[in-house]
């Protein structure tokens, strides 16, 4: 039976990125397992609490929000566009360290396959903002997320973790996961590990 792994992300967090990467060396090992992403705003987590939600906001400008309902949006249109999207946008914020115009971002999404015009009709509506609103507030309030990435296994623990670096085989990427998976279900006493730095 394969592993259920739910990772709450945004697309301007770093650890984010290299939890994407590892996962693709997961992949990479043979382990099978359902992969589901879900937006997490660190522009609404970490607002001030007098400022207004992000999500309440028309129109919301802000390159991070759009990433996440540009990724909603080719989510919702299934087959691989929303996994070409997401590697393509991933490595144009981390990998090449690009910081990026909206204008970049809606053509990634539109080279993906997403057709722009029914997206920004849709998106005028604000029918992906409560989506990215959506796995959001889900993420609070089931599983006190506050930052990402957060990883949910099997429907039943959640971790937040920061890579370094990402590991560098899919052996050493599945230990890292089994290690995880056991912590996080195993022993839900344990909140913290972290490791001081090399000196």
């Amino acid at each position: 039976m394969p592993d259920d792994l739910t990772i709450y992300y945004d697309y301007t967090c770093p650890y984010s990125y290299r939890a994407f990467r590892w996962l693709q060396h997961l992949k990479q090992s043979g382990r099978v397992f359902e992969l589901q992403w879900k937006t997490f705003s660190l522009k609404e987590a970490n607002r001030d609490d007098d400022a207004p939600s992000v999500f309440d906001l028309k129109p919301v400008d802000s390159v991070s929000i759009l990433a996440l309902e540009l990724a909603k949006a080719t989510q919702a249109a299934g087959g691989e566009m929303f996994e070409r999207y997401h590697g393509v946008i991933f490595d144009a914020m981390h990998g090449d360290g690009k910081k990026l115009a909206a204008d970049a971002v809606r053509t990634m999404a539109q080279d993906a396959g997403l057709e722009m015009p029914a997206f920004q009709a849709e998106q005028q509506a604000g029918t992906w903002l409560q989506r990215v609103a959506g796995d959001h507030r889900e993420g609070v309030g089931r599983w006190n997320v506050f930052g990402t990435p957060t990883l949910v296994f099997d429907d039943q623990a959640a971790v937040y973790l920061k890579f370094t670096r990402v590991p560098q085989s899919p052996s050493d990427a599945a230990e890292v996961f089994d290690a995880l998976r056991c912590l996080a279900r195993c022993h839900p006493e344990l909140v913290e590990i972290k490791q001081p730095p090399a000196s």
